[in-house]
């Protein structure tokens, strides 16, 4: 028996009977595009969790790394070109304004990757074409979420012939990381390795390696008077001194500079007219402990050779703090003031290497305060920082460090946070590329995690007199709750605007209409005449109606009283939601993504095996002291945010609450009085009809009630004119007081009684009242 599908497709490359033709649905490998028993979502599913492979760099190296988040708005016209800020739109709008900012935003990346592709992309095998680097989709396809793209830069020396140009070329590693909030760029100089082993190095390769072996030479002698002394401030000769600071202004301003005007990829280009710097940090990978080369080679030696050969440093050992003395008077000069910062120095990767930085701390130095002025003292202008050439009276050279701007809004300038990293020989090129992305990576996320700090910081007061005010409506609420509840009374209204006791309701009573004397009687007639057929409930139908007064009136205030507590609530929510106004995305928003930053950022810190170093701060204990306490305090913000929001909602509906069901018992008794009304309307109507039904019967009956209502009405005028004649006026207006002082000793007992019968229960009505 034959399988049909087997049959219809065949072998590859033939046809149902075995030809050489093609079947129509398939291609020329016989697979069929329109019919893949793949899974469109196949490709995105199996991609996740995977990241580009870490970079591969020898020993010594040098790191430049900038992170760019889109900026507010655009610098030329001033249009907004954040893909998040879209407050104030709908929805529909919004994806849309989203949609297109967001691609633009990345257009403007992919027109940097191309800039740097023509410049510096030299293709080691000219036959084989380069894959495209671009983030933007193929037409129709998706926008990209997240992505990395890397190429390697060759950067060729001019001073090179050009036939040995490329293979002299410094290679330059680049990273691009695509994130949902921002973009990153990273360029790795393989100053160290030599990709052709049969040329010979460059003139600018043998400068470098040359400074490194400044570094390694100047730094290899510590000169501390003892083993746990620190390293003192006068600690080079000025011929030291100068070759020292030389090499450190080559290694982390002069070289980039060069390397930034070559491939037109300075801060300006990268940063584009969409994009503002965040983060911005130069590193320099440096071996100490061994040599990378023989000994008859005089370049890039390490120094402090008479360590262990064993790869790693010694944990909580004396090689750390040996290399980190020795390497301090270089730090010196890497970040002027490094006496007076706090700065971090830590063994990284069990030990594989010692990472050495200020995280960009400010300095407390004075010049003068507490000794006098040394050698290691630098100053801005030492490492290529001039105030003249940022301000643009003097045009910037080779030695002026284009990455240091002028801060905005106070004094001082924004420089890179430049850090050391030393290893131990020279580890695997792999393994150096994946510590120094992974401290990349958590500076990167540390920063973002701060953004908008400022207005996130401003909010604590913010929600502070939110949540003030807010249990101030919520105590109003209660004390004028408790106050109403208290007049049981009709005459209590009236008294009570004259009592000090209940002067936080004054206002109210004045709005609120309060029935007097003749509204009070004419209400007991109405009472009177619909009970005209249930008689025996007329002293029961009194009292309801005397209550259903005071009801009314309690409502009525109660109403007054929410409408102004409403008011109030609605203002505080429009303020609530005014806190994260200045925020990207809303304060919600900004808040969860600092959350999910700083989340990753301890998840990357405890993949850095982080080893302390006696008497220095690490890495971990800086967040612990200083990182941490900013992290929680954001999360708090967010908690905060929520928990008053939600106890605003809960005010709210109590309000409201308590509003529907007084309106509910107004709603019903209105509805009792209407079906009585109703009632004896169509006792009214069924009388008047059945005058045509049976007019027999009610002529005789109207007749016998005339006849007997001018009887009662002659014996009645008969009763009454004997009365006067008897006892005159005075007698009249006796029997009235008698009788009025008959009915007010009634009424009153009838309230001392209904009093007696509340009072049980006013403990029960304070303590739900929270009194």
């Amino acid at each position: 028996m034959r399988i049909w599908w087997w049959r219809s497709r065949g072998r590859r490359g033939q046809g149902p009977a075995g030809s050489s033709a093609t079947h129509a649905c398939e291609g020329a490998d016989g697979r069929r595009p329109a019919h893949s028993p793949y899974s469109s979502q196949y490709e995105t599913i199996i991609s996740q969790g995977h990241t580009r492979p870490s970079t591969s760099f020898g020993a010594p190296a040098l790191i430049w790394h900038v992170g760019i988040w889109p900026r507010r708005k655009v610098v030329a016209t001033g249009a907004r070109c954040d893909p998040h800020d879209t407050a104030g739109l709908d929805h529909i709008t919004a994806k849309e304004e989203f949609d297109k900012r967001r691609e633009a935003w990345i257009k403007d990346i992919d027109d940097v990757i191309e800039k740097l592709e023509k410049k510096g992309r030299l293709r080691r095998d000219p036959v084989r074409c380069g894959r495209p680097k671009s983030f933007l989709p193929s037409p129709g396809a998706s926008l990209v979420d997240a992505g990395a793209r890397g190429l390697t830069l060759w950067w060729n020396d001019p001073s090179m012939p050009d036939e040995q140009r490329l293979d002299a070329a410094i290679r330059v590693r680049m990273h691009v990381d695509l994130a949902p909030d921002y973009v990153t760029y990273c360029f790795y100089m393989d100053i160290g390795q030599l990709w052709n082993s049969v040329a010979m190095p460059s003139e600018r390769r043998m400068r470098l390696l040359q400074a490194v072996d400044v570094v390694g030479s100047v730094c290899s002698a510590d000169i501390a008077s003892s083993p746990d002394a620190p390293t003192p401030p006068a600690d080079l000769s000025p011929e030291e001194d100068a070759a020292l600071l030389g090499a450190r202004n080559l290694l982390y301003v002069r070289i980039w500079e060069e390397f930034t005007r070559d491939m037109e990829c300075g801060l300006t280009e990268l940063s584009g007219k969409r994009g503002e710097v965040f983060a911005n940090f130069r590193g320099l990978v440096m071996p100490v402990g061994t040599r990378l080369q023989s000994e008859e080679q005089s370049s890039v030696a390490g120094f402090l050779a008479k360590f262990s050969k064993d790869p790693k440093f010694d944990a909580d050992g004396p090689e750390a703090n040996a290399v980190i003395k020795a390497i301090w008077p270089f730090v010196r000069r890497i970040t002027p003031g490094a006496d007076f910062r706090e700065f971090i120095a830590c063994g990284v990767m069990n030990w594989r290497a010692l990472y050495v930085t200020a995280l960009g701390a400010s300095s407390q130095w004075d010049p003068g305060e507490e000794r006098p002025v040394a050698i290691s003292d630098k100053i801005e202008r030492d490492i290529g920082v001039r105030e003249e050439e940022i301000t643009g009276a003097v045009p910037a050279g080779l030695d002026d460090d284009r990455c240091v701007w002028k801060r905005m809004g106070r004094d001082g300038f924004n420089h890179p946070v430049r850090y050391l990293l030393l290893t131990k020989g020279a580890p695997n090129p792999r393994q150096i590329g994946r510590i120094v992305e992974r401290i990349n990576a958590m500076g990167t996320m540390r920063l973002y995690a701060l953004k908008d700090w400022e207005v996130l910081a401003e909010a604590d007061t913010h929600l502070r007199v939110l949540g003030q005010h807010l249990d101030k409506i919520t105590k109003d609420w209660g004390d004028k709750r408790y106050l109403i509840e208290q007049l049981r009374r009709i005459e209590e209204f009236r008294w009570a605007r004259d009592q000090a006791k209940f002067a936080s309701i004054r206002s109210y009573l004045d709005r609120v209409y309060v029935p007097g004397v003749i509204r009070r009687n004419l209400r007991r007639l109405r009472v009177i005449v619909l009970s005209v057929f249930t008689p025996w409930e007329v002293q029961k139908l009194l009292r309801k109606d005397e209550d259903d007064i005071v009801n009314d009136t309690k409502y009525s205030l109660l109403y007054e009283v929410s409408s102004e507590l409403e008011t109030e609530l609605i203002g505080l929510g429009a303020a609530l939601d005014d806190i994260g106004r200045e925020t990207i995305g809303g304060l919600h928003f900004r808040v969860a993504r600092s959350e999910y930053h700083a989340k990753e950022f301890r998840r990357l810190l405890s993949t850095l095996n982080v080893g302390n170093i006696p008497t220095w701060i690490s890495y971990s204990q800086f967040v612990k002291r200083g990182l941490a306490p900013a992290f929680d305090y954001i999360s708090s913000v967010g908690t905060r945010v929520r928990a008053l929001r939600s106890r605003l909602r809960t005010v709210s509906e109590t309000i409201e609450t308590s509003a529907l069901v007084g309106q509910s018992a107004a709603t019903r008794h209105n509805t009792a009085v209407l079906r009585q009304a109703i009632t004896i309307m169509v006792g009214v109507l069924a009388a008047y009809l059945s005058k045509f039904a049976f007019p027999s019967v009610w002529s005789r009956a109207w007749e016998a009630m005339v006849e007997h209502t001018d009887r009662w009405g002659i014996a009645a005028a008969d009763i009454v004119q004997g009365f006067f004649a008897r006892f005159g006026w005075v007698g009249a207006a006796g029997v009235v007081a008698v009788v009025g002082l008959l009915l007010w000793t009634y009424e009153s007992a009838g309230n001392w009684r209904k009093q007696n019968r509340e009072n049980r229960i006013t403990p029960k009505a304070k303590q739900g009242t929270g009194k």
